[in-house]
């Protein structure tokens, strides 16, 4: 009997079909709308600055519901950075990358270089650091905090997230996976971003600190869990590499408010069109999502953001990660009317 893996590849989008789609997307990013999104993330930011120096309770507040929105565009930023979607020149790229690193606290070059073997090898949790959690739940290795964690909606999973980035250079140098230049240059990546953080706090210490970010982080890790752990959890696992045409296998997309979507995380809901084009810029996913849904038609897999939140919160973190989560996964395919998504 073929093994899930074996009968999902049977059932796949065609690679004629993909490069008939491929050929209708633009993939030169566009100087103006990524100066555009810069703009747009450094001014919410200010915003966020000058109520945090008004010292009153309600800006107070205002300011923690825009910090997360702050941090999910940088991150959204340095994720075309380290695709080399944001420009088209490499050192931009790396430039704004490690800016972009500073207001979503992630080193950029860490970041990077996992994220590259994420996409290299989606769909194996012996292979794709995104799914070292799941391998982990599978293997009865969740530690119960995180466990408890997770139906408290406390974000530690989104924490630890964090803290494998920063720790990327001395665990790998440990594990002897880095090359000297490797090492040197993640080294760099974090060193900078903690001296950045380090500066900004002496530039503005009345400004910078902990008590006047910290709900807005913890409200950014929380989003970083609900809009992460949808796109690969409870899918078929494949012990091969998968080319690109096949990325939709073991990826699923998020359906959220255009608002949402454009203004809050950068169109990464867009997981399945990102994953079969991975250097496609942010603002050129929502495109390819047209394309893609009627081409996949059933094989098109998309849950409802926040319907999937509640509902995966409610059960157990083993049990959405180690087991398929169709029994929650809020499906409803799209067509396409005049431009218009509307549902099937």
């Amino acid at each position: 009997m073929p093994s899930p893996s074996s009968r999902a590849l049977e059932d796949t989008l065609a690679k004629a079909d993909y490069e008939v789609i491929r050929a209708q997307l633009v993939f030169r990013p566009s100087p103006l709308l990524g100066t555009l999104t810069l703009v747009v993330n450094a001014a919410l930011f200010a915003v966020v600055l000058a109520l945090l120096a008004t010292e009153s309770r309600s800006a107070y507040w205002g300011a923690q519901l825009l910090i997360p929105i702050v941090m999910f565009q940088a991150f959204g930023v340095l994720h075309d950075c380290g695709h080399g979607s944001f420009s088209a020149s490499r050192l931009v790229n790396t430039l704004v990358g490690h800016y972009a690193s500073v207001l979503c606290c992630l080193p950029f070059l860490p970041w990077k270089y996992v994220h590259t073997d994420h996409h290299v090898w989606a769909g194996n949790p012996e292979r794709d650091p995104g799914l070292a959690i799941v391998r982990r739940a599978r293997e009865g290795k969740l530690p119960w905090i995180m466990t408890t964690a997770w139906r408290s909606w406390l974000p530690l999973a989104g924490f630890a997230q964090h803290v494998v980035f920063w720790t990327y250079p001395i665990v790998q140098a440990r594990q002897g996976k880095l090359s000297r230049s490797r090492l040197i240059r993640c080294a760099g990546s974090v060193a900078w971003l903690a001296f950045a953080l380090a500066g900004l706090h002496w530039l503005a210490p009345s400004l910078i600190t902990f008590r006047n970010f910290l709900p807005g982080i913890a409200v950014y890790l929380v989003a970083v869990e609900l809009v992460n752990l949808p796109h690969h959890t409870g899918l078929t696992a494949f012990d091969q590499r998968l080319p690109l045409w096949q990325q939709h296998l073991p990826t699923r997309s998020c359906n959220y408010p255009p608002i949402v979507s454009e203004l809050l995380v950068l169109n990464f809901n867009f997981h399945i069109e990102h994953h079969l084009f991975p250097n496609l810029p942010w603002y050129r996913l929502r495109t390819a999502r047209r394309l893609v849904n009627p081409a996949l038609a059933h094989l098109y897999r998309e849950a409802h953001g926040f319907n999937w939140a509640i509902r995966a919160r409610k059960k157990n973190l083993v049990d959405v990660l180690a087991k398929n989560s169709a029994d929650f996964e809020s499906v409803r395919p799209m067509t396409v009317d005049h431009g218009r998504e509307v549902p099937t």
